[in-house]
């Protein structure tokens, strides 16, 4: 295989079109496209030898991170490709295909990539096992069995795992101002390559990891056991019932398994020997990762209330030769149930999630006592996972804990950091500090069918997501949201007669800050946008003409969510379940609240708004001046 691409310039050129590598962002004036994984590779690929004659084994072998590749699969990334840059095969202004020879990039580069021997220092080695697509993958984090479903968006939950395994210090919980360990997971490689989705990765006693495959057309679901290398492979049980969270006991001798044969949820002992499989006892409708305790004596589990009208489902401990089960926690409904134990390597600590419409906080508690409990989140937010590093000095958390989904790092008392790895879902650090994580990866984008047309377009596309679209009031312009940049941040679309035709233009907004929730105003010269800054969210005007940000009621904490009427300015403010709707009146002083009670959403124009009370499942509308003022 080829040597590994050294380090591409930050702004390629080439005929119309300018490419910026590090965003996988293609432009042309106002135009902006964002490449998939797939074809950034084919891309700087041909951009690394332009001129030359490329064959399709060479391409092959160089861009694709499987090697069970055909000609039709190259074909296809070759014509999506030529489809990004605007360019016709017959005529080709960029791409051109050799009968029987291969693919030569025929257009001037403005700056050119050098080749893979000429970035390496003179006297040092080329490390030939490692590929371009290895690389390129690398960098942008990407999962190799992508899979994509139709209409709004899809997820692929990929297994990664990192490829050079960095130690973090193993030393005892001294001090919880230590820095943050230099942590490179651009050295992260992809573990599995399948098309399925892959689910919940632990480590067991030898560095191995098992997971849950399951196939993405159909029931089938496997437990598998996989070395890190990726290659060495055992499908420990196969079933039509849904799996998730193994979990290998420390002897290595069997995998506990949650097992869905029914509606409800049971844990399945799977022998690492021969796969036999017997069921160990039943679990909450909500559960969550298992966890061996007692040197691998007992199960820790989230078991179902016991008086289900007072209580939410908690931790238990079953024994595992006996049978016999105690219950650990009894959290209240409204704390949430208690999901995914983990304790730390010295024994001495217990992490959980408390799982609560959707969110979820973590608590620190002193195990096996369970005496002392340490809320690690200023308040519970969006997160899919967490594990203890190795030393015990903070845990990895895969979520939205700063700008979008990935892992961060939690010390106690301290403000998450943010490790990398977008889209990253489940985690899991094995003894000697390896790590291993699934990767969710979205092609969240917008589509439009306009009136009379039979078909939808795609407005907006990328490898993470866009949402929360709105129209100008003309009808001619969407702004949305999108974190195709990195952080979550604002995009206007200019809607022409085709995709062809749309033009598309990144506001230039803080990057330290999350964008969201933008609406127009009545004449659709500014939007009214949300910023998140932590914990604090403000809100800002921003003029479309100027290209100018002005923040709006900045003397008023947690506000969020504002629209622009012509008289007045409407918002929310305060937490979600105690949320006040308020308005600011063109010509008053200060802003009031509308006497409507504590709502949970809203939408408003020039004659009507809607509004969902907190807690409610319906929602109420009434004439704009019914409302009090």
């Amino acid at each position: 295989m080829a040597t590994p691409d050294p380090t591409p310039p930050a702004l390629i050129g080439f005929g119309d079109w300018t490419y910026q590598p590090n965003l996988r962002s293609l432009r042309r004036g106002l135009i902006e496209r964002r490449l998939k994984p797939l074809l950034d590779r084919l891309l700087l690929r041909l951009l690394r030898e332009p001129g030359a004659v490329i064959s399709r084994e060479q391409l092959i072998d160089d861009v694709w991170t499987r090697r069970l590749v055909n000609d039709e699969v190259l074909s296809r990334a070759v014509a999506e490709l030529r489809g990004a840059l605007e360019d016709d095969a017959r005529e080709p202004r960029y791409i051109e295909t050799l009968a029987k020879g291969g693919y030569r990039w025929i257009a001037d580069v403005s700056d050119p990539l050098p080749s893979a021997a000429e970035s390496a220092p003179s006297g040092t080695p080329v490390d030939a096992n490692n590929s371009p697509a290895a690389a390129a993958a690398t960098n942008a984090l990407t999962a190799r069995g992508r899979f994509r479903t139709v209409a709004i968006g899809a997820a692929i939950a990929v297994l990664i795992s990192a490829g050079f395994w960095w130690l973090l210090r193993p030393t005892p919980m001294v001090s919880k101002a230590r820095p943050t360990p230099s942590v490179d997971l651009l050295t992260a490689r992809p573990l599995t390559a399948d098309a399925g989705l892959e689910f919940d990765p632990r480590f067991d006693a030898l560095g191995r990891i098992a997971y849950v495959r399951r196939a993405a057309d159909s029931r089938s679901n496997e437990l598998v056991l996989v070395d890190r290398s990726g290659q060495g492979e055992r499908i420990l049980w196969s079933t039509d019932r849904r799996l998730r969270h193994p979990a290998p006991s420390p002897d290595g001798s069997e995998i506990a398994v949650l097992h869905w044969p029914a509606e409800h949820c049971e844990i399945w002992m799977i022998s690492a020997l021969d796969g036999h499989p017997s069921k160990l006892t039943d679990c909450a409708d909500q559960p969550g990762s298992l966890l061996w305790i007692d040197n691998g004596a007992a199960l820790m589990f989230t078991a179902s209330a016991e008086d289900a009208s007072i209580n939410a489902p908690g931790l238990a401990r079953i024994d595992r030769k006996s049978g016999e089960m105690s219950r650990l926690t009894n959290p209240p409904h409204e704390e949430g149930a208690h999901v995914d134990p983990r304790v730390s390597a010295d024994g001495q600590e217990l992490a959980y999630a408390a799982l609560h419409n959707g969110e979820r906080q973590l608590w620190l508690v002193d195990w096996p006592s369970l005496h002392k409990r340490t809320a690690l989140l200023a308040r519970p937010e969006p997160i899919y996972g967490h594990a203890f590093e190795v030393s015990g000095d903070a845990l990895w958390v895969a979520g939205d804990l700063i700008s979008y989904r990935a892992l961060n790092r939690l010390v106690p008392g301290q403000t998450p950091a943010l490790l990398g790895a977008p889209g990253a879902q489940a985690v899991d650090i094995a003894a000697d500090g390896a790590v291993v994580w699934t990767q969710t990866h979205y092609d969240g984008e917008i589509w439009i069918r306009r009136p009379g047309e039979s078909a939808f377009r795609t407005v907006a596309g990328s490898t993470r997501h866009e949402s929360q679209p709105t129209f100008s009031p003309d009808g001619k312009r969407l702004a949305l949201v999108s974190n195709r940049s990195g952080t979550e941040g604002i995009v206007i679309v200019e809607l022409g007669e085709s995709e062809a035709t749309d033009r598309s233009v990144s506001l230039r907004l803080d990057p330290a800050m999350r964008w969201v929730r933008p609406t127009w105003s009545a004449d659709g010269a500014s939007l009214i946008l949300t910023a998140y800054q932590g914990t604090q969210t403000y809100l800002y005007r921003y003029e479309i003409e100027g290209a100018t940000l002005t923040p709006l009621n900045a003397e008023i904490d947690s506000v969020f969510a504002g629209i622009e009427l012509s008289d007045r300015l409407l918002f929310r403010q305060g937490a979600d379940a105690t949320s006040q709707l308020m308005q600011a009146v063109a010509g008053d002083a200060a802003a009031t609240r509308v006497d409507i009670g504590s709502v949970s959403a809203f939408r408003a124009n020039e004659r009507w708004m809607v509004w969902r009370a907190a807690g409610a499942s319906v929602l109420r509308v009434a004439e704009i001046n019914a409302v009090q003022q």
